[in-house]
C-alpha cells in the first residue's frame, strides 16, 4: 500500500486539505485499533541451527504438520542468533521478537513438539519433544548452542506501525487497505477540525464491515504468505 497515495486518495475523498501528520496520526490509530480487533496472519520461524536464524514465511496444512517447501527463506543478520531473537545459553531460552503476540504451535525435526511446566520439562531432553512457553519464551531442555535440527515455530505477529520514512505500508495485506482508509476517515471525521456526524457514520459502517469481512478471510485460508518482518534495534 503506497501511503502517499492513500494520503491523497483521503483529501480526495473529505473534499480538503489535511496535513500530513493528521492523516499519519489517524492511520496510526487504526493499525493500533486493528491490533486490538483484527485477526492476526501466521507466520513461520525457523531456526536452521546452522550459521544463521531464519525468518521463514511459509504454509502449514494444519497445526500438527509443518510443511517443508516454503515460500519464502531469508538470514537476517550475520550471527547465529538474529537480530529481534535473544539466546540465553545459561537457562536455555529463546526470546521470539516483540512483534511476536502469541506462539501456536512448534516442531522438532519435522514432529511437534507439545509445552510442559518448566520443572517437569527440565527434567527431559529434545528428542522428547517438549519445551515450555512463557509469553515470548521459549524455555528448552537442552543447550541450542551447538544444535544443528532444524526448530520451526508458527506464531502470531501484531501489525507494524506505519513509519513516516517509508513509501510503502507492508505490515498489513493488500486486501486491508479498504478498512484502512475508511478507517482513516472514520478518525479523521470524529477530529474537531472535521467533525462531521453523517460522513463519521457512514465510515464508522464501512469500517466495520470491511473488517468483519477481513477477519472472515483470515480465519478460513490457510496461512499465507506475507512480508518478511525485520527488526531494527
Amino acid at each position: 500500500m503506497n501511503i502517499k497515495s492513500m494520503y491523497e486518495n483521503i483529501q480526495i475523498q473529505m473534499g480538503e486539505a489535511i496535513s500530513f501528520a493528521e492523516f499519519f496520526s489517524a492511520m496510526t490509530r487504526i493499525v493500533k485499533l486493528c491490533n486490538l480487533q483484527a485477526e492476526k496472519l501466521k507466520t513461520m520461524l525457523t531456526i536452521t541451527g546452522t550459521t544463521a536464524w531464519e525468518y521463514t514465511i511459509g504454509d502449514t496444512d494444519d497445526d500438527d504438520h509443518a510443511i517443508g517447501d516454503t515460500a519464502d527463506d531469508r538470514v537476517i543478520g550475520d550471527s547465529r542468533w538474529s537480530e529481534g531473537v535473544t539466546w540465553d545459553s545459561l537457562n536455555n531460552v529463546v526470546e521470539l521478537p516483540s512483534n511476536v503476540t502469541k506462539v501456536i504451535a512448534l516442531w522438532y525435526a519435522g514432529e511437534k513438539c507439545h509445552s510442559e511446566p518448566y520443572d517437569l520439562m527440565k527434567t527431559m531432553v529434545m528428542e522428547d519433544l517438549v519445551y515450555t512457553c512463557i509469553g515470548r519464551r521459549l524455555y528448552f531442555p537442552e543447550s541450542l548452542d551447538a544444535q544443528t535440527t532444524e526448530i520451526r515455530v508458527k506464531v502470531e505477529t501484531k501489525y507494524p506501525d506505519p513509519s513516516r520514512t517509508d513509501t510503502e505500508y507492508t505490515g498489513m495485506p493488500e486486501t486491508a487497505e479498504s478498512m484502512l482508509m475508511n478507517g482513516i476517515l472514520n478518525v479523521l471525521y470524529t477530529q474537531p477540525k472535521h467533525f462531521n456526524t453523517t460522513q463519521f457514520g457512514i465510515y464508522r459502517t464501512a469500517f466495520n464491515n470491511d473488517l468483519a469481512n477481513y477477519n472472515d478471510q483470515i480465519l478460513t485460508q490457510e496461512p499465507q504468505e506475507h512480508q518478511v518482518p525485520v527488526y531494527t534495534y
